[in-house]
C-alpha cells in the first residue's frame, strides 16, 4: 500500500478575501492541487484539480497552506516553502517567490508547521516554536503589535 501526504490547497471565499487550507493525510509524497495564482501548489503552472505531487520535498509529516504560500515538513525534519514571498514568509532570507520547493534557511528538526495570511510558523522536536513573515499584527509571538 502506498502512502502519501495530500496537500488539499482548495480556494474558499472569507472575509479576508481567498485563502488555501492543506491537510496531512500519512506520511509519504506531498501532493497538490487548487488555486496556483502564487505558485503556492509547488510548481509552475496553472491552476489544477488534479493532485500533483510536489517535487523535492521527499517524505513528508506535516503540511500547511495559507493565504498565497505553502509549507511542508519531511521526514528528516527540514521545512520546505513555495509561493508568495513578499513579506519573507517562505524564510529564505529574501523576498522573491518560488514556484518550486526551497529550504526554509538554517531550520531543522521541525515536526509540525503553521502557515497564516504572509508568514509561518514551526514546531520543533524540542517544543519550541519558530516564526518567520509578517508580524504587522503580532502574528510571530514577538510581545509588539506595529499594525495598531
Amino acid at each position: 500500500m502506498r502512502k502519501l501526504v495530500v496537500v488539499a490547497v482548495v480556494a474558499v471565499a472569507c472575509v479576508f478575501g481567498v485563502v488555501a487550507r492543506g491537510a496531512p493525510v500519512a506520511k509519504g509524497p506531498a501532493y497538490a492541487w487548487g488555486s496556483n495564482t502564487h505558485g503556492q501548489l509547488g510548481f509552475a503552472g496553472s491552476s489544477t484539480s488534479i493532485p500533483t505531487k510536489v517535487a523535492g520535498v521527499g517524505q513528508a509529516i506535516a503540511v500547511a497552506a495559507g493565504q498565497r504560500h505553502s509549507l511542508v515538513v519531511s521526514r528528516d525534519g527540514t521545512v520546505w516553502a513555495f509561493g508568495d514571498n513578499r513579506d519573507g514568509q517562505l524564510g529564505t532570507g529574501t523576498t522573491d517567490p518560488s514556484q518550486d520547493a526551497v529550504p526554509v534557511t538554517g531550520l531543522s528538526g521541525a515536526v509540525a508547521v503553521a502557515a497564516g495570511y504572509d508568514h509561518s510558523l514551526a514546531v520543533l522536536a524540542d517544543g519550541s516554536v519558530l516564526g518567520w513573515g509578517d508580524d504587522t499584527n503580532g502574528e510571530l509571538g514577538l510581545g509588539h503589535m506595529l499594525g495598531f
